[in-house]
């Protein structure tokens, strides 16, 4: 059997709400067909909210009645119940239950506030068969993989790496990170459609092979695919054509399919210092002109101006000091714009743009 997974989708009832949510969680539900799977689970936050309308998400479980829809509450809709969904394919999980799917065991767990998934998987210690059972919940594990989302600090129900040692699940399956993460056997499929600027890249849902324990990916072709794009600028006289060329660069290293870039939604911003503001900003609005700007126009608060030929020149000997050195880090290290912003706030004695 294969199952379609998916999280967060922080649907928002009525016509001022975000209507690239549904489209997304729509596109999911019209590929399974193809893709000859029958089931989804939503591993919480289905709603952005608590208590709200229903009838849009209801509408549309309507229209595909032959795919088996599984929902646990989130941190967002902790209050979510059987009852208040009526469709029959609709079925939630609001207290921890275990299923067998097509000899598989899948233990639902719904957030709870104040409790730490490991102590609910205790419940069910003695009807688990080690290595083969997936746990389906919704928080943070704290192997590695924390919460990138501004709005939610803190940590939510957390999974240890010791719960996993102890318990050995075949695969856990959480929502509540929003970014698409894989840290195996952990994976949380993240938000089927970007629910801001910070969420940035293209989205997926995962599917869930039973028979052999193993997850693979499926992109959506959400209507939304936000992107963020930082330049670091120096004063030189070549400076407009650099930008060109990189912002060529960059466009051309997007993960994006070639029928998703009119929905792309872009973020420009542009630090350091130049000789002609007016020029950095016309060549930005060029080089971006076939996407949609995220906020209406390049953003250059910090971009300063800057005619000291003396400066100028050292900047550009720190700029090609900087692009000797090996980028090729991991995740946790500075990036090339990191270590280049840095420098310039030392050698114009100014605050670094972050």
């Amino acid at each position: 059997m294969r199952i379609a997974v998916t999280a967060d989708v922080h649907l928002v009832a009525g016509d001022d709400g975000h209507p690239e949510r549904l489209a997304a969680l729509r596109n999911i539900l019209e590929q399974l067909p193809t893709l000859e799977i029958d089931r989804l689970i939503i591993a919480g936050d289905l709603f952005d909210r608590d208590l709200q309308g229903y009838g849009e998400f209801e509408t549309l479980c309507n229209a595909f009645p032959d795919i088996s829809i599984e929902i646990i509450p989130g941190n967002h809709d902790p209050s979510l119940a059987p009852d208040h969904l009526l469709t029959a394919n609709i079925t939630v999980y609001s207290e921890p239950q275990l299923v067998d799917r097509d000899g598989r065991q899948l233990l639902f767990v719904p957030y709870a506030g104040g409790t730490k998934m490991g102590e609910v998987i205790d419940r069910f210690r003695g009807e688990l068969s080690a290595g083969r059972w997936i746990l389906v919940g919704h928080g943070n594990y704290g192997g590695g993989l924390s919460t990138p989302h501004p709005h939610e600090p803190g940590v939510y129900m957390p999974l240890s790496r010791r719960d996993i040692d102890h318990f050995e699940p075949a695969l856990v399956l959480l929502g509540h990170i929003h970014v698409p993460t894989t840290q195996p056997p952990v994976h949380y499929p993240g938000s089927p459609c970007g629910l801001d600027i910070s969420e940035t890249g293209p989205r997926r849902f995962l599917i869930l092979d039973t028979d052999s324990g193993s997850v693979t990916s499926q992109p959506i072709q959400s209507e939304v695919v936000f992107l963020a794009e930082r330049f670091v600028i120096l004063p030189a006289e070549d400076e407009a054509e650099r930008l060109r060329t990189e912002i060529a660069r960059r466009i051309a290293t997007w993960p994006i399919a070639p029928e998703m870039r009119d929905r792309v939604r872009v973020r420009i911003d542009a630090v350091g210092y130049c000789e002609n503001r007016e020029k950095i900003r016309d060549v930005l609005q060029q080089g971006f002109a076939e996407f949609q700007c995220h906020d209406g126009a390049p953003r250059l608060n910090h971009l300063q101006v800057d005619q000291n030929p003396q400066l100028i020149a050292l900047a550009g000997r720190v700029r090609d000091e900087i692009d000797r050195v090996d980028w090729n880090w991991s995740d946790d290290e500075p990036e090339r714009e990191d270590a280049l912003l840095a420098a310039l706030a030392i050698l114009y004695r100014t605050e670094s743009a972050s």
